[in-house]
């Protein structure tokens, strides 16, 4: 009887014991975006993206909890809320942790450079007009970059010297094209600037350098046609017209015109005749006295050509 009443007394008392609740007194994981508290109620996780938090990284997996005193859950890659990028190796190398869409301001509240996109370093280019246009990633917290262009004698140690400094708004995007100077070496870089005084400019990006390889060669001369070489008139009044040969791509020509007095030839009153594509120039000669002529091709903006070289002068005399 005595053993009867000695078992009877341990299960009274194990019996509450395995029936009684059991408290943690640590948060436990249950899934993506919450944790479970010490009371055993599931407490929403914060998946806000660490970046967007003051003084974050670009670090994937980093949480917070909203929950004071309890845990965070480590989350992994994938999970709802968190940014997982992976830089380029070449973008990493010039920006360390730079969000591969936009750049992020710094917890220093200074800009982060912008990273450079096109013409890549070394491209050479050999098309004319020589339009250029420049291609960079977007930094947060900008709203307006400073784009510098230089042209040199070389890409290795050369002198360079500055083209105008451009300034391009957000508004307008985040790339610039101009024309550039000749057939030789540029280079290029941009700022980060934010025109409101919230953050600090960004440092320069790097130089990314560029080559124009196409040499421009000269519009042809002139042939002259009439009057020729030596020729003498007899009429009055001494209209004269002077023609020549068209050259191909030439969009206009200068007309030059000289009368022989005392010992020395003398520009015409009218100076230097510029002329469309007509390849002809009508005028009243001076007097009865010898004159002179030539004609130099002018190249337009738009084509691979410097001016041509001025014709030989022709001769002519007026003998009334």
């Amino acid at each position: 009887m005595k053993i009867g009443i000695v078992l009877f007394l341990v299960c009274m008392i194990c019996i509450p014991m395995a029936t009684a609740k059991v408290v943690s007194k640590d948060p436990v994981p249950v899934g993506p975006g919450e944790i479970m508290g010490g009371d055993g109620k599931a407490i929403a996780q914060d998946t806000k993206n660490p970046a967007d938090q003051t003084g974050g990284s670009n670090t994937a997996g980093q949480g917070t909890s909203r929950s004071k005193g309890a845990k965070p859950v480590i989350l992994g890659k994938g999970l709802p809320g968190i940014a997982i990028t992976t830089p380029d190796p070449d973008e990493a190398a010039e920006i360390n942790a730079v969000d591969a869409t936009a750049a992020l301001v710094s917890s220093s509240n200074t800009l982060t450079r912008p990273l450079l996109v096109n013409p890549g370093n070394l491209t050479k280019f050999s098309h004319y007009p020589r339009t250029t246009t420049l291609t960079w990633r977007p930094v947060t917290g900008a709203n307006a970059y400073l784009v510098e262009k230089q042209y040199g004698t070389s890409i290795d140690g050369g002198t360079w010297w500055s083209m105008p400094t451009d300034t391009v708004t957000t508004q307008d995007g985040t790339y610039l094209t101009f024309d550039f100077v000749g057939s030789q070496p540029g280079r290029w870089r941009v700022s980060a600037i934010d025109t409101t005084g919230t953050y600090k400019p960004s440092p320069n990006s790097s130089w990314k350098y560029f080559n124009y390889t196409l040499q421009m060669g000269k519009l042809s001369t002139p042939l002259q046609v009439s009057p020729k070489d030596n020729v003498f008139f007899y009429h009055y009044p001494r209209a004269t017209t002077l023609a020549w040969r068209p050259v191909l791509g030439a969009v206009g020509y200068s007309v030059e015109t000289q009368y022989y007095s005392g010992s020395a030839w003398t520009n015409y009153p009218d100076g230097t005749a510029t002329v469309s594509t007509k390849a002809s120039h009508t005028f009243n000669f001076v007097g009865a006295q010898p004159g002179r002529w030539r004609v130099t091709a002018l190249a337009g903006s738009d084509v691979p050509y410097y001016n041509s070289n001025p014709s030989g002068w022709f001769l002519f005399t007026y003998n009334i």
